[in-house]
């Protein structure tokens, strides 16, 4: 059997000759390195994104419901051997008649709790959104408009207000903070080896008519990470669920010959990334790597052991 080439006087650093004779008589090792005595870890933890609201059945639009709250965990050191409990938050359900939407719910790992996005609001009067890790958009209003929700600082931004009886507002997003009618942008992140966004916001419903014909912005676009579209009034199109597992914020549901609900909030995810081979896990993730990496996506509660 061929040996391989010895090294240069450098330990462990060949010439570019040995490199050149090693590759024409194949005799690179196969065998793949040891991994590292002790886990270390990344992690995405995403909430699940809020409901968008849903308003009167005779008048007015929602506000389109906050992404879930995002935090990425870098080089977390683990023990090996402890079975450490993934956490993963639901959607928030979208309104029903004249109400706002439902908050999602948390996610955590490792002592890292993200909060879920805030619902929608809905119209009665101008009813706001709610706070979340991202928060809701405010609803349209006869009264002089509503106020968008306050999203948790490092989690996710504000939701943006209701303006008057016409313009709703977005729900806010991981990255951004959401603009008349138009859910705020997630955050981008390359944990699984391609580059995705998760946590948008919701778009605001579109505005409705009056004795002069359509006024106000069409329907809100959802924010990029899976944050649903508002419902479009003057053509009759229903709000859009967050996606699933983004953590998006649900689309604000409007009126116009009936009620159109809002849409639900995405579910959100916890993405643990390793150099280290999990020993064991339950909630059944979704396992890949990436070059050396192994990836552990978990789109449901469960556990994880290294």
């Amino acid at each position: 059997m061929a040996q391989f080439p010895s090294s240069s006087s450098a330990y462990g650093i060949w010439t570019l000759q040995q490199q050149r004779d090693a590759v024409r008589g194949d005799n690179w090792p196969t065998t793949a390195p040891p991994e590292p005595a002790i886990p270390v870890v990344d992690a995405l933890i995403i909430a699940g994104g809020g409901g968008g609201g849903t308003p009167n059945i005779n008048r007015w639009a929602a506000g389109g419901g906050g992404a879930g709250g995002l935090i990425y965990l870098q080089n977390q050191t683990l023990t090996k051997g402890t079975a450490y409990t993934v956490t993963v938050g639901g959607g928030g359900a979208r309104g029903v008649a004249n109400t706002s939407g439902s908050n999602g719910a948390s996610s955590s790992f490792f002592g890292t709790t993200t909060t879920g996005g805030g619902g929608g609001g809905a119209e009665s009067g101008g009813v706001d959104g709610k706070a979340g890790g991202s928060g809701g958009g405010g609803a349209s209003s006869y009264v002089g408009g509503s106020t968008g929700g306050t999203g948790i600082a490092g989690q996710g931004n504000n939701g943006s207000n209701g303006i008057d009886d016409y313009n709703t507002g977005g729900g806010g997003g991981a990255g951004a903070v959401a603009s008349i009618s138009t859910g705020g942008v997630g955050v981008q992140n390359s944990i699984t080896g391609s580059a995705l966004y998760y946590a948008g916001g919701g778009g605001g419903a579109g505005g409705n008519f009056d004795a002069t014909g359509y006024r106000g912005f069409p329907s809100g676009r959802g924010g990029d990470g899976g944050g649903g579209d508002g419902s479009r009034n003057d053509i009759v199109v229903p709000a859009q669920d967050g996606t699933t597992n983004l953590g998006g914020g649900g689309g604000g549901g409007g009126y116009v010959s009936g009620n159109l609900l809002g849409g639900n909030g995405g579910s959100g995810a916890v993405i643990i990334r390793s150099l280290n081979t999990a020993a064991a896990t339950t909630g059944s993730p979704t396992e890949t790597t990436d070059g050396s990496y192994k990836i552990y996506a978990f789109t449901a509660s469960g556990s994880i052991t290294f």
